[in-house]
């Protein structure tokens, strides 16, 4: 079972970010995962290019760039803490849509998996026989088990995003926070991140994750947003946001079925 706080372990009141004179996020106010403590959920993210969503996920981890003319502005809290508190420890586990490991780089696939135990292991400390086994359960929920011993280099995408997955999971976390784990992974790819993804929330854990296929969407999630603009233009389940009817005016006149995220 995964802990999961008595609080939404996401909470945003006027959330804003701004890049110069442009509004990537307009008082973007949600709360998540509060419904079930005893049952976690899976909440995902639509929108077109440009809609908001990589800013959402950003200020939400902290991730937008310090300086410059970047500006968030408005209330984060993980788990009732702030996201970079969330973060260091060991809340929410973050997955990137564009992962900084260089695949060139000979790292091996549980070596990477094994950074997501960094949040448990102080800096003078070795890692345990517990975090490994950890890492290999996590390898094993992914199917990647007999892989762990080979550079990431080799693997395909699918298989890569799968090894992400896995370091996410291998954190331990109450809450996930995934941008894009199903773009340009092969069908085997995406059925195996699905089951995982059902399984955690299923032991407690909460789920964000941006999808881009409607479809998709409606088959995993138990909530979908659907950004726009830089604000929320949508928020319920599935059935009732991505109704066909709703569909074109929530997203563009020329909507064929899936939208680009």
């Amino acid at each position: 079972m995964i802990y999961t706080p008595r609080q939404p372990m996401i909470h945003t009141t006027g959330l804003c970010v701004t890049y110069g004179q442009v509004n990537a996020l307009s008082g973007v106010s949600v709360t998540l995962g509060d419904a079930d403590p005893a049952r976690g959920a899976i909440t995902g993210v639509l929108g077109v290019n440009g809609a908001g969503k990589s800013s959402f996920f950003a200020a939400l981890v902290g991730a937008v760039p310090h300086g410059g003319t970047a500006r968030v502005t408005g209330t984060v809290l993980i788990g009732g803490r702030p996201s970079a508190q969330a973060r260091r420890a060991g809340v929410v586990a973050w997955m990137p849509q564009h992962d900084a490991v260089d695949s060139d780089f000979p790292l091996l696939v549980r070596d990477v998996v094994l950074q997501g135990r960094h949040p448990h292991v102080r800096w003078y400390q070795r890692t345990s026989r517990v975090d490994r086994d950890i890492v290999n359960n996590a390898l094993d929920d992914v199917g990647l088990s007999q892989l762990r011993d080979r550079p990431l280099g080799e693997l395909s995408g699918g298989q890569r995003k799968r090894v992400f997955v896995a370091r996410a999971l291998a954190q331990r976390a109450p809450l996930m926070i995934l941008d894009e784990p199903f773009a340009g992974v092969d069908m085997a790819s995406e059925q195996v991140i699905h089951g995982v993804l059902r399984d955690f929330a299923a032991q407690g854990g909460d789920v964000l994750v941006s999808v881009h296929d409607l479809e998709a969407a409606a088959r995993l999630c138990d909530r979908v947003l659907v950004f726009g603009g830089g604000r929320v233009r949508a928020d319920g389940v599935p059935r009732d946001v991505l109704d066909p009817r709703r569909v074109s005016s929530l997203f563009f006149p020329t909507h064929r079925g899936g939208v680009d995220a």
